[in-house]
């Protein structure tokens, strides 16, 4: 049995906690409706497989009419990018081809930021600690 790697939510608020707690976030705003979104939700999910590193999530219109509104989205599907770095969100995309590369530069952004992490400590805790 596979492990699904991609959060589905029903809840604003835990939408936004997951947004507001993780550095890399990428959400798909979707709908059951069309042949475009069904392949963007399975491009979604093999990519969610690839990059453990980001958090991906989905939520669908029918489920959550209120969020597209609030969240500011317009079409479906189309997918945000949110990076606590940069303070919101930092990119969209609305199709297959866009979402691969630009996941694949959202991985690189993740990446290099754990590494700094790793070599600079005080940025994730404030402080180091010597012996």
């Amino acid at each position: 049995m596979s492990e699904d790697t991609v959060l589905k939510f029903k809840d604003e608020e835990l939408l936004r906690d997951l947004v507001d707690s993780n550095n890399f976030v990428v959400v798909n705003f979707t709908s059951w409706e069309s042949i475009q979104t069904n392949q963007m939700n399975s491009m979604f999910t093999k990519l969610s497989k690839k990059h453990p590193k980001i958090k991906f999530a989905q939520i669908v219109k029918d489920e959550m009419p209120k969020t597209f509104h609030e969240w500011e989205v317009s079409k479906i599907p189309v997918v945000k990018f949110f990076n606590s770095m940069d303070n919101g969100c930092s990119d969209t995309c609305s199709n297959s081809d866009d979402l691969i590369k630009k996941v694949e530069a959202f991985s690189k952004q993740a990446d290099a930021d754990c590494e700094t992490e790793q070599e600079n400590p005080e940025s994730q805790y404030g402080v180091v600690l010597r012996a």
